[in-house]
């Protein structure tokens, strides 16, 4: 987006990566929300901008000193390689990521997860279809304790889906508007027990039911498709 390219361009030159238009429609939609319900709204659904997103609505935080270290922020510990932070939920690590599973195609879905308990990750379509999931679970959360909960407290209840409903409508006008595909057809083309599969390139596919993992200090961590392109090609290498 033509607003945003200067620090696209700073973005580009830090992380040596093009970063993909639906980041910077996400932070539009938000610069553009009423500015008295943003911080409201958001809160509704336990999100804030963090990582990237938090890097383009805030351009003053990419500093020389932030350059040194660019590739470290807004890291968690269980992050794999390809996964970009651009939102952080409200309790035990949850964040939401850019998938960069093969970086010849560019970015593709989004993913999320919770760093702290070892839950499985989440992967969705788009960053745009990730927000829209997440509304409709504050949703269904809000319906499972109207059903529960005693009738004096409905009242807060439906304010909160009242709010949720708001959020989802202006996101979904948004994608309406700009013609949005929130569908990235990224396709998995090795499973993985960890709920992120691997998108690995057609040339290097032998075995599409085998799942690929390192052995390091964190359960389970996937190789991540750069790592996957350099091991097979150095087994050709020494094969031949």
């Amino acid at each position: 987006m033509e607003k945003f390219a200067d620090i696209q361009s700073l973005l580009k030159g830090y992380y040596n990566i093009d970063f993909p238009t639906s980041i910077f429609q996400l932070a539009d939609f938000l610069q553009n929300y009423p500015e008295e319900e943003l911080e409201i709204d958001l809160g509704t659904v336990h999100v804030s901008p963090s990582g990237l997103l938090s890097l383009i609505l805030n351009p003053k935080l990419l500093t020389e000193n932030f350059k040194k270290l660019a590739l470290l922020h807004f890291r968690y510990y269980r992050d794999l390689p390809e996964f970009f932070t651009y939102l952080h939920g409200d309790c035990d690590g949850l964040h939401w990521g850019l998938l960069l599973d093969d970086p010849s195609v560019g970015f593709r879905g989004a993913a999320s997860y919770y760093n702290n308990d070892g839950d499985q990750i989440t992967v969705y379509s788009s960053i745009f279809s990730a927000l829209i999931d997440r509304c409709e679970e504050e949703l269904e959360y809000c319906d499972e304790c109207l059903a529960d909960f005693p009738e004096d407290e409905d009242e807060d209840y439906l304010e909160t889906k009242s709010r949720i409903n708001r959020f989802l409508e202006r996101i979904q006008d948004y994608i309406g508007k700009h013609s949005i595909e929130i569908v990235e057809n990224r396709v998995e083309s090795v499973s993985s027990d960890s709920g992120l599969g691997l998108c690995v390139p057609e040339k290097f596919r032998r075995n599409e039911s085998s799942k690929v993992y390192s052995q390091d200090l964190r359960k389970d961590t996937i190789y991540s498709v750069c790592s996957i392109e350099r091991l097979l090609t150095q087994s050709s290498a020494n094969a031949s």
